[in-house]
């Protein structure tokens, strides 16, 4: 029996809900229609769990980024792919 069989729970769960919550905001106009959403939930939640393994790998003693500075790196990241950018101008003939 797996772990999600077990407990109804598992990795997938928090890059899911992630773009859920993308693709709502994409729905209201603040994400681009043609943003990556499910490239961007997978950023977002691999960073996380990175840096959950590594508090567990190591300890919390283990000296990190503090997580303000954490998350505004990661959404300083993958702000640009969620934003709507000017059409491209194409050069006359």
């Amino acid at each position: 029996m797996s772990v999600k069989e077990a407990h109804g729970a598992g990795p997938a769960l928090l890059p899911a809900a992630v773009a859920r919550f993308l693709e709502h905001e994409q729905r209201a106009g603040t994400v681009a229609a043609d943003a990556p959403i499910d490239g961007v939930a997978a950023s977002i939640a691999g960073a996380c769990y990175l840096r959950a393994f590594l508090e567990q790998f190591y300890g919390p003693d283990h000296p990190q980024q503090p997580m303000t500075e954490f998350a505004a790196s990661i959404m300083a990241t993958v702000l640009p792919a969620l934003t709507t950018h000017p059409a491209a101008s194409t050069p006359s003939d």
